[in-house]
């Protein structure tokens, strides 16, 4: 998991640095989000999971891995965000995005080493699957990651 979760954070950081900074807050379209709208988004969504309080699970602790990995990977569906979820609007500056991802990507890498993963998360149910395990909420923020991922390669082919 730790290796999965550096390469996706890492791929992305990759893209983010090369990216100038008139670029940044540039819309292609109205309804689209800029890069920066983007990561402020993935900042919001990539938090721990809400493993207080967590129980022992009857299931395997990755029954539904395969089905958040087709539900996030599928790019042709617009995906509803909750609002706490929602960018802000607002252009922050690159420094401050790439810094708040690299923290967070050690945050996430940290807990995946000394926590285990087996567990089930009672904190928040995971809209459409209920309860997740400590392991399917890192993969779901994996996946995550991966799909905006394309979707910044794919604003920076409109502008």
């Amino acid at each position: 998991m730790r290796l999965e979760l550096h390469k996706i954070y890492h791929d992305l950081l990759q893209i983010l640095e090369d990216i100038p900074d008139k670029n940044w807050g540039i819309r292609p379209v109205e309804e689209v989000w800029s890069v920066s709208e983007i990561v402020e988004h993935i900042l919001l969504f990539s938090h721990l999971p809400p493993d207080e309080p967590r129980a022992e699970t009857d299931r395997w602790f990755d029954h539904h891995v395969q089905d958040l990995k087709f539900f996030f990977e599928d790019r042709n569906k617009k995906l509803a965000c909750r609002d706490c979820y929602l960018p802000s609007g607002q252009v922050f500056q690159k420094a401050v995005l790439l810094n708040g991802l690299e923290e967070k990507m050690e945050e996430i890498i940290r807990y995946s080493e000394n926590s285990d993963l087996t567990q089930l998360c009672l904190g928040e149910e995971f809209t459409g699957w209920g309860y997740l395990t400590r392991y399917e909420w890192l993969c779901s923020t994996s996946f995550h990651v991966n799909r905006h991922t394309f979707q910044i390669l794919d604003v920076l082919s409109e502008i």
